[in-house]
């Protein structure tokens, strides 16, 4: 078998089109991206910038998690909880835009887009100026994590990824521990819009230090027929007025793809649109729902064909290179992403059992965080020393298998302790694969392919996070109306009927269950929050299945070894 050594600019496309090819360990001497590596001051700097970014991207999905029942009720809308959650996906776009410009400029532009997100969502007065501001502040933070790994992977050698991708976990950890404290403790004292004003003066401090002190980072060159492309798209939207130099700014802007990130976001609008819709506002049998369902499918049949076919054979310019997809740890780690999904029905867990406040709820998050962190960074060290990732992985699935398998037990006399323990073994889960994924698709693409790949993996995990909090408000929604019913049919039982409140009331905020005397009413309301909860933890088991059985897809490569190109 013939030996094909990888040259200084790294193995070409063609070297991946036979399947039978296969990657073997060498020595890990001189590395091929050498000359791109840094170390001691300059590493540390770099990283610096990256640390506060990802910083300021995690603390902003933390730190509301007790103050969403309290925004949700203020809104009178907490069957739309799932909406400002779900921040708008930048990661695949931002995987094409960093290989064509400067990723130094593109990381800085996304964290000024998500401050302005921000300051959007601090000023909002309605819903939907909320939802707008999550929208472009989602823009923002695909394309902050997405940069961050991608000039990780420029600036490092693969054997030392994974510590500094678990220093990202761990950053990620520390401000979701701090995050429910400090949203918490905001919300109840100075209200819930300084959770994201809080946001500003981080944004404004990670980009004075990656101006300053991030090393520039360059982006591929452009093939001829991206340029050809350009050209086309330019001379039919101007007539053939307008003729951009290759260098340009706009010259680059037309080679970017677009239609596939309109079409791919309206497949996943429309998607969570019709399972929020169905079996709350409408019927699942309404034409409303089922319209939405077809738009939404149109859509992505659509996307697939106009990025297998519309893209041409080479599929140079694609949002998504399906080529990647020919690469089964790349299939593998995507659907484990998309499986892998938090639960963020907890702090309504805690304040709807146990009439916690925004505060005592974020209080209540640190052992699932704590745990997350602590696994995270040992994950981080355990792969740069042994040079395996799989091993983690497949520990975490068995242990998010086994964490909501343990939280159908919850009920609304389950003990605070008992809760802690079930969160430590969400934690465990969570923590064993925060990075993981991301190692095995690096550790199997070629280097020019990582910035879309690691995209990838971000697509993967915000999809799973649309999916699976929408799906679960869907449960939870349909659950409780379900209980809440039983309630009113059994009002007889009651002194007063007409103290029952309306359904409707009950379902749009949290609050209203304790503006009710101790007794039969409160009672049987926290009943049917439990009873439509453990319903949500339901779902959790075979998403931790699926994730499980992704493993079998994913190679399992020494990364501390050289690879090598073999036929």
């Amino acid at each position: 078998m013939e030996k094909i050594k990888m040259e200084l600019k790294g193995p070409s496309k063609a070297d991946f089109k036979d399947k039978e090819s296969k990657l073997i360990a060498e020595n890990k001497e001189e590395d091929y991206k050498h000359s791109k590596i840094l170390q001691g001051k300059e590493l540390f700097l770099t990283f610096l910038g990256m640390l506060m970014s990802v910083f300021l991207t995690a603390l902003d999905q933390t730190i509301l998690s007790p103050a969403i029942p309290v925004i949700a009720s203020e809104f009178h809308s907490l069957d739309k909880i799932a909406w400002f959650i779900t921040q708008l996906s930048s990661s695949l776009l931002h995987g094409q835009i960093l290989t064509i410009f400067s990723r130094k400029k593109i990381f800085s532009f996304a964290i000024g887009v998500f401050t302005v997100g921000s300051l959007i969502c601090g000023t909002a007065r309605s819903l939907l100026i909320l939802l707008v501001g999550r929208a472009v502040a989602g823009y923002g933070a695909g394309g902050i994590i997405v940069s961050c790994v991608s000039i990780i992977a420029d600036v490092t050698k693969l054997e030392d990824r994974p510590k500094l991708l678990s220093s990202f976990g761990v950053v990620h950890g520390i401000s979701s521990i701090c995050g429910p404290l400090l949203g918490g403790w905001i919300t109840d004292h100075f209200g819930w819009r300084w959770c994201f004003w809080c946001n500003l003066p981080f944004g404004a401090i990670a980009i004075a230090i990656n101006t300053i002190f991030l090393t520039s980072s360059n982006s591929s060159k452009v093939s001829t027929s991206l340029h050809e492309r350009s050209d086309q798209r330019w001379r039919k939207l101007t007539f053939g007025k307008f003729h951009p130099s290759y260098e340009s700014f706009w010259h680059k802007i037309g080679t970017l793809d677009f239609i596939g990130a309109v079409l791919i976001s309206s497949f996943i609008a429309l998607l969570v649109l019709a399972l929020q819709w169905g079996g709350n506002d409408y019927a699942w049998s309404d034409k409303a729902v089922i319209l939405t369902f077809l738009g939404s499918f149109l859509c992505l049949i659509t996307f697939l064909v106009w990025e297998l076919k519309g893209m041409g054979k080479t599929q140079e310019g694609a949002l998504i290179p399906f080529r990647l997809f020919r690469n089964r740890t790349q299939i593998g780690a995507t659907l484990q992403s998309i499986f892998v999904m938090m639960n963020d029905f907890l702090p309504i867990q805690f304040r709807a059992m146990r009439h916690s406040t925004a505060t005592v709820s974020g209080l209540q998050l640190i052992p699932m965080m704590l745990t997350a962190v602590l696994i995270n960074g040992a994950c981080g060290y355990f792969v740069s020393s042994t040079g395996l990732y799989l091993p983690p992985m497949i520990l975490g699935t068995i242990f998010l298998i086994i964490s909501p398998s343990l939280m159908t037990s919850l009920n609304e006399f389950s003990s605070i302790l008992k809760i802690f323990g079930f969160e430590v073994v969400l934690g465990v889960g969570f923590g064993l694969l925060l990075q993981t994924p991301l190692v095995s698709v690096q550790a199997n693409v070629l280097e020019e392919d990582i910035p879309q790949a690691s995209g990838l993996i971000s697509f993967g995990r915000f999809f799973g996070g649309v999916l699976g909090v929408t799906l679960a408000q869907t449960v939870f929604e349909m659950f409780l109306e379900k209980g809440l019913g039983k309630m009113l049919i059994d009002s007889n039982n009651y002194p007063t009927s007409t103290e029952i409140p309306s359904i409707k009331s009950i379902k749009s905020s949290i609050e209203i269950i304790y503006q009710f005397p101790d007794g039969k009413i409160r009672s049987s309301i926290i009943r049917s929050y439990a009873f439509a909860l453990r319903r949500v933890y339901f779902i959790g088991v075979p998403c931790g299945i699926a994730a499980f059985l992704a493993n079998f897809l994913i190679k399992n490569r020494n990364i501390k070894k050289k690879y090598v190109l073999t036929k």
